[in-house]
């Protein structure tokens, strides 16, 4: 446990402080003390994140699960600050980058709720000095990012813009004068800059800064103490040092890690200038499951899909991306990219389970991909199902044929293997149009398919694409046959156990 004094730095780097959360103390992670139900599952996932970590070059990564308002797995890997060899832990804080409008989305649906913001009201009637283009916009608009408002220009990125902008005015002034994009509702264009605009109504109606706002309404009763503004100057215990990649004469094979940059992301603590651990976002999960910091009406609103003028539906809500999973159940999702940072979490609503990762490098494969083969593994073994690896596992060469989404054609082979008991090898496919194409996927583990030892799911990692699981039958006369269970890409594969090679003839004396 904390003491009372570390408790009140956090909350004061976070820039909240009421006394009435200063007895409250951050929960330290005991590896070996997870709740054994989740042993198998927990050994699965740290493989995977393990391997994820390694293949992809990440320097620090770090993971928590939540399921039934209990964080049954936080853990960390590699380094949270290369330099000073600092491992990365359950409590390094990590730039939230873009999952910012989610929590935003909260204080939105919780003020909605109290009747303090209107989603269709339009903004003129709000702000003061409203400029003419921008009437008729809304805070639905803005959120769902149909608003019209533009996005970011070539000489607006972070690092290359060191000017502070502490005030919603001062951050207005970047897109005040500029014309829509489109008619508002026109269409869907993502934009962070629009939730500046989002950032001023919200202090307008409520008199109160915006991020005091969000700590009263989200954060302190999610229980999220680790979790507030990236501000620069401030000493903000456990944040990570952040990192960029530098490809090299192979791209990522002799790629290096640098230092990231430094930036400024004062302008947008609504979307995308927030820092935190993956356990506070899971917290948030938890929140919203159990409908303990909005009602269950509100979440409706939150997760209602943005629709445009002539009734378009795109999948996201305030703040938050909409999802099923290849089980046809339904999560919210939302991910962050920035210098520096590379986050998501998504959150299962009605089987309460959350699952965040969070990373200190920019562009590494850390999404929806990543995470949801982790929910299931937790939802499995919460529901009672026993999490086994193989019992007989297909060791050997397979020659595979994949056809993708796009019927194009990959040939190669799939190698399986034992390492101290648990499963290994490799996939190595190359293009059928064009032989300079491989993929590699490295496997990282594997588990049983319930009720059938014949079918696994092998989890593979690409270096640049992340985490790719296989659903593969393997018969008995060496034929294997499946799909990958990912949302977006489609693969069918088929293949046969490989010729062995032939035994060789006794060694010769000479």
């Amino acid at each position: 446990m904390v003491n009372r004094f570390f408790s009140t730095l956090v909350l004061s780097a976070t820039g909240a402080l009421p006394a009435t959360v200063l007895g409250q103390s951050i929960p330290l992670h005991h590896p070996g003390a997870e709740d054994r139900r989740f042993t198998t599952a927990i050994e699965a996932s740290r493989l995977i994140v393990t391997t994820l970590q390694e293949e992809t070059g990440l320097p620090g990564l770090s993971v928590a699960v939540n399921l039934d308002g209990a964080v049954v797995w936080e853990e960390g890997f590699g380094h949270a600050n290369l330099e000073l060899r600092a491992p990365a832990t359950a409590r390094t804080r990590y730039r939230l980058a873009s999952i910012s409008k989610a929590v935003t989305g909260v204080a939105v649906a919780a003020l909605v709720e109290d009747g303090v913001l209107d989603l269709d009201q339009p903004i003129e009637t709000i702000l003061d000095d409203c400029p003419a283009h921008w009437h008729g916009i809304t805070v639905r608009h803005l959120m769902g990012h149909t608003a019209g408002i533009r996005s970011y220009t070539p000489d607006e990125r972070d690092d290359l813009n060191p000017t502070q902008r502490d005030t919603v005015e001062e951050a207005l002034d970047m897109i005040r004068h500029d014309p829509l994009e489109h008619e508002p509702g026109e269409r869907y264009t993502y934009t962070t800059l629009g939730y500046i605009i989002v950032r001023a109504v919200i202090e307008t109606l409520t008199e109160q800064e915006f991020m005091r706002v969000v700590f009263e309404r989200v954060l302190e009763p999610a229980g999220m103490l680790e979790t507030g503004a990236d501000r620069n100057a401030q000493i903000v215990p456990n944040r990570s040092t952040y990192y960029h990649f530098v490809d090299g004469e192979h791209q990522i094979a002799d790629a290096r890690v640098i230092n990231a940059p430094h930036i400024n992301i004062s302008y947008k603590p609504a979307g995308g200038g927030m820092v935190g651990t993956p356990s506070d976002l899971t917290r948030l999960g938890h929140a919203l499951a159990d409908c303990t910091i909005i009602s269950r009406d509100a979440r409706d609103t939150l997760w209602t899909p943005t629709v445009s003028n002539s009734g378009e539906e795109y999948d996201y809500g305030l703040g938050w991306g909409l999802a099923t999973d290849t089980d046809g159940v339904f999560y919210g999702v939302q991910i962050g990219g920035q210098i520096g940072a590379g986050s998501a979490v998504i959150v299962y609503p009605d089987h309460d389970v959350s699952v965040s990762l969070m990373a200190n490098r920019a562009a590494g494969p850390v999404a929806r991909s990543e995470t949801v083969p982790i929910a299931r593994l937790f939802r499995r073994a919460r529901d009672g199902e026993t999490l086994r690896y193989p019992s007989a596992m297909p060791v050997g060469f397979y020659d595979i044929t994949i056809t993708d989404q796009h019927e194009r054609t990959y040939a190669g082979r799939l190698t399986l293997a034992a390492r101290r008991g648990l499963p290994s090898g490799e996939l190595l496919v190359q293009a059928a149009d064009n032989p300079a194409e491989f993929r590699r996927f490295r496997v990282a583990t594997a588990i049983e398919e319930p009720n059938d030892p014949t079918t696994l799911r092998i989890y593979t990692v690409h270096q640049d694409w992340g985490l790719f699981p296989f659903v593969l039958t393997f018969a008995p006369d060496g034929r294997v046959t499946g799909e990958l269970d990912r949302q977006v890409e489609h693969w069918a594969i088929t293949g046969r156990r490989a010729e062995l090679v032939p035994e060789l003839g006794e060694p010769n004396p000479d």
